[in-house]
């Protein structure tokens, strides 16, 4: 494909629950934001037509509750979490995993594989990407709910990810 993953069609919505789920994770982790071609300029999907379809509240309700509750969990979690994480670094169907350094491209697949650690463990622990500062977890979610919103943002993004809805 176009290696954009993020598009209306991996979104995918539970009909008994109204759950939305995404069903492509090829480029979690950051991975499409640091792309050649048509890097993602937000930190995930929340379009115009995301935050219509929300409560009357929008994002300003439940969402942005719920974002802060997961982000405690997570926070609170985030020894467990990285320790999973860590053995994506060993599998051998990511594009990001640890290699022989040895072999060809090993050396900097390697260093890619703890840059995307690096990364997730930043987050974890409430530093922001774009000012390196350490905030609390409902700054950190304001921020990226900022960032996800943001238009200048969104108007960079690949045609095909639809950000216009």
């Amino acid at each position: 494909g176009d290696g954009n993953s993020r598009h209306p069609s991996n979104i995918m919505m539970d009909r008994k629950t109204g759950n939305l789920i995404h069903c492509d994770f090829g480029e979690s982790f950051d991975m499409a934001r640091d792309r050649d071609k048509f890097p993602e300029t937000v930190p995930f999907r929340l379009t115009r037509m995301m935050r219509k379809a929300m409560e009357v509240t929008g994002i300003h309700g439940t969402y942005t509750l719920t974002c802060n509750d997961v982000m405690e969990v997570l926070r609170n979690n985030a020894t467990s979490v990285l320790a999973v994480l860590e053995t994506f670094v060993y599998d051998p169907l990511l594009n990001w995993r640890l290699k022989d350094p040895d072999s060809e491209g090993g050396a900097e697949m390697n260093a890619r594989a703890m840059e995307v650690l690096s990364k997730v463990r930043k987050k974890l622990y409430g530093v922001d990407d774009v000012t390196d500062e350490n905030l609390g977890v409902v700054e950190q979610v304001q921020s990226l709910i900022k960032q996800a919103t943001s238009s200048e943002n969104l108007c960079q993004l690949y045609t095909g990810w639809c950000a216009f809805w």
